[in-house]
Formats: structure tokens, C-alpha cells, sequence
């Protein structure tokens, strides 16, 4: 894969449901917020990120978890 794909699973390979769904949600399940991981998110190596893809990964988990939840568990990192 160079690049993801788009927003919904039904729109091809590597969408931002399917990133959330099967690598973001299940570090949140059944823990309460105290719990929360550290996330961090590698964006190297790949030729861009589609917005819808963006939105659907991490808007996504931000509205099942909270915004506030995501900025203090997560960190973004990418040097391309």
C-alpha cells in the first residue's frame, strides 16, 4: 500500500472505517478514560492521506471517545 484508501469500507481497500475499526477502536474497548493508551501514529513512508480517510480514522474515534481524550493519548509523528 502507498497510499490509503477512502472514507467507508464499501469504497475499496484500506479505508479510514476499516483503520479505525480494526486498529483504533479495540484500544479503547470496555476501559475507561483513565485506562486510555498511548497511541502513537506513524505517518512515514506512504504518499499521502486522503481528508475523508483522516476523518473517518481519527474524527471517528474522536467522536466515539471524545476529542479531548484523543489529543491527550495520541501523537502524530512524520519527517517525509
Amino acid at each position: 500500500m502507498t497510499t490509503p484508501g477512502a472514507r467507508h469500507r464499501n469504497q475499496g481497500e484500506y479505508s479510514g472505517q476499516q483503520f479505525r475499526e480494526e486498529y483504533l477502536e479495540p484500544l479503547f474497548q470496555d476501559k475507561r478514560p483513565a485506562e486510555y493508551p498511548d497511541v502513537e501514529i506513524e505517518l512515514n513512508g506512504l504518499m499521502g492521506y486522503p481528508a475523508s480517510f483522516l476523518e473517518q480514522a481519527f474524527g471517528g474515534i474522536a467522536r466515539i471517545i471524545g476529542t479531548e481524550e484523543v489529543n491527550k493519548h495520541f501523537t502524530y509523528h512524520c519527517d517525509d
